[in-house]
């Protein structure tokens, strides 16, 4: 199954205002997943090999 071998793999970075917030390679895999599920639904997406999400608040 190469998909859980790449997911696994996965380095997932989160920021908040630009500052780096540590997260252990569970919680890394967990919204490595997720996204991907999410990403999946979505038409025109193959499997890219990186995902960016910047969520902005007023």
């Amino acid at each position: 199954m190469p998909n859980q071998k790449r997911e696994s793999q996965a380095r997932v970075r989160i920021l908040a205002d630009g500052q780096e917030l540590k997260a252990k390679p569970f919680v890394q895999q967990i919204v490595a997943s997720t996204m991907q599920g999410l990403l999946k639904e979505l038409k025109g997406v193959e499997e890219p090999r990186r995902l960016e999400i910047i969520i902005e608040r007023p």
